[in-house]
């Protein structure tokens, strides 16, 4: 059974003033690339602002792949279909561009959704993505800042790191753009549930592994 991590952002009445500009919590999750950085591309969920706002996740991820890399602020799209992936498993993207599986990856890690080989006519830059648990839809959380080139293999390691800011307009599985406010990046790989809140008088964000008292 799949893990699940839970953001829960809470705000007090205050600030949730001050931060109607920017209306919209965005929270991004970030990959391991091939150059064994972690990195944060993609606007994972946007949550309307509000006192309580919740943003949680399984650790059920997928595959796919687009031709062109997007711009900041753009819609991720998709040239392939999507393909459910364990961590550890491996998977060939063929000719036509569909996922074939590979039981025999010599070079896959066992923390990471692996590509054994870009068999397809052009590089392609892959993307990872979490699987709803309600809709079973997809949501991308990452696009590979490289391209992956015909007949080369690569692996991504899903992290349980996230980022969060505050920005106008829902921007859900949209390229990351410059935020509006500050950012906080925390490590959530030995908390699945973890409280923030943003202050607004020093624009600095705290969190704790408790719900804040007095908010409601």
């Amino acid at each position: 059974m799949a893990t699940s991590h839970t953001v829960m952002v809470q705000q007090r009445p205050q600030d949730i003033q001050r931060l109607a500009a920017y209306s919209w919590l965005q929270v991004a999750k970030s990959v391991r690339g091939t150059d064994g950085l972690p990195s944060f591309t993609t606007v994972f969920r946007s949550e309307q602002l509000g006192p309580q706002m919740m943003v949680a996740w399984p650790d059920q991820y997928g595959i796919n792949w687009t031709k062109d890399h997007p711009s900041p602020g753009d819609q991720v799209t998709f040239s392939g279909t999507w393909q459910s992936c364990d961590l550890g498993q491996s998977y060939n993207l063929n000719s036509i561009g569909d996922w074939e599986v590979n039981n025999n990856n010599p070079n896959a890690n066992p923390g990471a959704v692996n590509i054994g080989i870009n068999n397809y006519i052009s590089p392609v830059h892959i993307i990872v993505g979490i699987q709803d648990p309600l809709t079973k839809g997809w949501v991308p959380i990452w696009v590979a800042p490289g391209p992956l080139s015909q007949q080369d293999h690569a692996e991504y390691e899903p992290l349980q790191i996230v980022q969060i800011w505050y920005q106008n307009k829902d921007r859900t599985g949209t390229m990351i753009s410059p935020p509006s406010t500050a950012a906080m990046t925390y490590d959530m790989t030995n908390s699945p549930i973890e409280f923030f809140m943003y202050h607004t008088d020093t624009s600095t964000w705290s969190h704790q592994p408790s719900p804040y008292p007095g908010v409601r």
